[in-house]
């Protein structure tokens, strides 16, 4: 872990793809609408 410092060892964990702001709006806007729907549904039958 020391030997790394410069943070190496995090950017062999996360692709390059990962990294780039490309995916991240796109993904961003789908699972927000989706995810109070499902919460929503659970607690009432509870």
């Amino acid at each position: 872990m020391a030997q790394v410092p410069n943070g190496n060892g995090i950017n062999r964990i996360l692709p390059p793809q990962d990294i780039q702001p490309r995916p991240n709006p796109s993904s961003t806007p789908a699972p927000l609408p989706d995810l109070p729907e499902p919460l929503q549904i659970p607690i009432s039958p509870f």
